[in-house]
């Protein structure tokens, strides 16, 4: 498997982590939740169901970092209780 998880803050809600996968698609971003491409404000809509949760962005090794930045900034406008960013190296 070619994710490393690491968290600095333990995920204490008892519900699973909102996990949102982030790459490149030519110029644009793409971004998918549980298999689903959204939109930056469907994914904030997402998060805000579940308040306390724990955030998991996984990015692309080419992902730009305008990608990443917006959707960890996102989860966080949610209101999500931590987000971590893990690069998927696609082994």
């Amino acid at each position: 498997m070619g994710v490393v998880l690491s968290s600095c803050v333990p995920a204490v809600s008892g519900q699973p982590p909102l996990v949102a996968n982030v790459s490149a698609e030519g110029e644009t971003c793409r971004v998918t939740v549980d298999g689903r491409r959204v939109t930056q404000t469907q994914l904030l809509d997402i998060a805000r169901r579940s308040p306390g949760r724990h955030g998991i962005i996984v990015y692309a090794q080419n992902a730009p970092y305008k990608c990443i930045g917006a959707a960890i900034i996102t989860l966080q406008q949610a209101g999500l209780q931590s987000v971590d960013a893990v690069v998927w190296t696609g082994t």
